[in-house]
């Protein structure tokens, strides 16, 4: 099982099983420790990887503290809890290492051209490599974090 996360306030989590599911989860919907534990109990290889996020250039500071305080629910949750192995990787590097798997060079810098970029390019490898599930644009990042982990050590 791979998990991807993108700690942001509208971010979320996204599992990628070896059997080719994807599931997504908005963070809004996952705040319960219960909720959390239904997806990693029971099992055995179960490998993180969150996006290491930082105050954006414009963020006001009580977005800031909120990026601070996604981070920490996630890196408590499970890490501390559920003790699973546990990565972070700078936006920059993953969204490389992505642009590339898909034959470019880099992402658009752009936010909203590299969130649609991501979006459509993460679906169309899922279903290359026969992973079924739905990937919303909201929830991309988490999915191409997972997906990413599944190819390659990151983080």
């Amino acid at each position: 099982m791979f998990i991807g996360i993108d700690p942001g306030v509208h971010g979320g989590l996204a599992v990628i099983e070896t059997g080719g599911l994807c599931r997504t989860y908005p963070y809004e919907r996952m705040r319960t420790r219960r909720q959390v534990f239904s997806l990693v109990a029971y099992k055995t290889e179960v490998t993180v990887v969150v996006e290491d996020v930082g105050g954006i250039a414009g963020d006001t500071p009580r977005t800031a503290f909120a990026l601070g305080q996604t981070l920490g629910f996630w890196e408590g949750l499970l890490v501390h809890v559920y003790q699973l192995p546990w990565a972070t990787v700078s936006p920059h590097l993953w969204q490389t290492r992505f642009a590339r798997l898909c034959g470019d060079r880099w992402c658009p810098k752009d936010r909203t051209e590299r969130k649609k970029y991501i979006h459509r390019n993460i679906k169309t490898l899922l279903a290359a490599d026969g992973v079924q599930g739905d990937v919303s644009l909201e929830l991309a990042d988490a999915v191409a974090l997972a997906w990413l982990l599944s190819k390659e050590k990151i983080g």
